[in-house]
């Protein structure tokens, strides 16, 4: 999976940072062995993300088309999207 990664090293992504199921922009900074590392357009922040933690990739040189509900649509050459931890809390 690195190999895949490593060709979108500072350029921007389509992935799930804040929501599992919302895609934003974020700018792929580095591929390590173990984890990658992204800025997000949204807030600026650095999320280290476990390689462990990817559930699908999505690669199209044509771009994957993202679509928003109040915002105009987003392409991405690559889509990446991490699992999310789902608590349960009973009533």
């Amino acid at each position: 999976m690195n190999e895949v990664l490593a060709k979108y090293v500072g350029k921007d992504v389509g992935i799930n940072l804040d929501k599992s199921h919302h895609l934003d922009a974020a700018e792929l900074i580095a591929v390590h062995a173990d984890y990658f590392t992204l800025r997000s357009a949204v807030d600026g922040h650095l999320h280290h993300v476990m390689c462990s933690n990817i559930m699908q990739v999505i690669e199209d040189p044509d771009g994957v088309e993202i679509r928003h509900l109040f915002t105009s649509n987003e392409r991405f050459q690559l889509v990446i999207r991490i699992g999310h931890v789902v608590a349960y809390t009973p009533a």
